[in-house]
C-alpha cells in the first residue's frame, strides 16, 4: 500500500517533468522563442492592467504609478514610450498600446544585438531560468511529500491534497519562469558580451 501511494506521488511529479522537458526540447530546437516570450510579456501586461486598472473603478482612480513602476521594472518602458495618453485612455486602448510597445521593444532589442546573438541570448536565459526553477520546484515537492501524510489526521486524502498543492506550486513556478525570462531579456545590458554565445 505504501509503495502504491509512493508510485502515485511519483506519477504526479513525472507528468510535471514531462511538461517541463517538452518545453525544454522546444527551446533547444528553436520552436519556442519569440512567440513564447511575447505571449508571456502580454500576460504580464494583462495582469498588471488587472491589478492597477480594475474594471470596477473609474480611470481617474486607477493606479498610474503602480503600472508605470511595473512597466519600468519588467520591460524598461514608460507609459509615454508606449504612446499612452493617460487622461484619454481606457482599458482596451491601454492593453493594446502596452502590448504593441512590448512587442516593438522586443524587436528593437533583437535588431540592436543582432538576430543570431539575440536568439542565443534568449535560448540561454530561457534554459537557465527553466532549469533553476525546476530544481527549486523538485525540492518543494519533496518537502510537500514529506508532510502531506499529516493531512490524513484532518480526514483529508493526502494524495488528493498532494495533487492539488503540487499543481498550485507548478503554476507558480511557471509564472516565476515567465516573469524572470521577460525581465532578464528586456532589461539585460545588450552591450555586455558575457551574455552572448554562452554554453547552455
Amino acid at each position: 500500500e505504501i509503495r502504491k501511494h509512493l508510485l502515485q506521488y511519483d506519477d504526479v511529479m513525472n507528468k510535471q517533468r514531462e511538461s517541463v522537458y517538452r518545453l525544454r526540447r522546444r527551446i533547444l530546437d528553436g520552436s519556442e522563442g519569440r512567440d513564447w516570450v511575447l505571449r508571456a510579456a502580454r500576460e504580464i501586461v494583462g495582469a498588471s492592467v488587472d491589478t492597477h486598472c480594475p474594471e470596477d473603478k473609474h480611470p481617474s482612480e486607477w493606479d498610474r504609478g503602480g503600472i508605470e513602476g511595473e512597466l519600468k521594472e519588467m520591460f524598461g518602458l514608460s507609459l509615454a514610450a508606449a504612446d499612452v495618453v493617460w487622461e484619454q485612455t481606457n482599458r482596451p486602448k491601454l492593453e493594446a498600446a502596452l502590448g504593441a510597445a512590448v512587442e516593438a521593444r522586443y524587436d528593437q532589442r533583437a535588431q540592436t544585438l543582432g538576430l543570431d546573438n539575440f536568439a542565443q541570448l534568449q535560448r540561454y536565459i530561457l534554459l537557465s531560468v527553466l532549469d533553476a526553477q525546476w530544481k527549486d520546484h523538485l525540492l518543494m515537492l519533496d518537502h510537500l511529500k514529506e508532510g502531506i501524510g499529516m493531512r490524513a489526521y484532518g480526514q483529508r486524502d493526502p494524495l488528493v491534497e498532494y495533487k492539488r498543492e503540487s499543481f498550485g506550486l507548478f503554476q507558480e513556478m511557471m509564472e516565476r519562469i515567465e516573469d524572470q525570462v521577460v525581465q532578464y531579456l528586456y532589461r539585460v545590458d545588450t552591450g555586455d558580451r558575457r551574455y552572448v554565445g554562452l554554453p547552455v
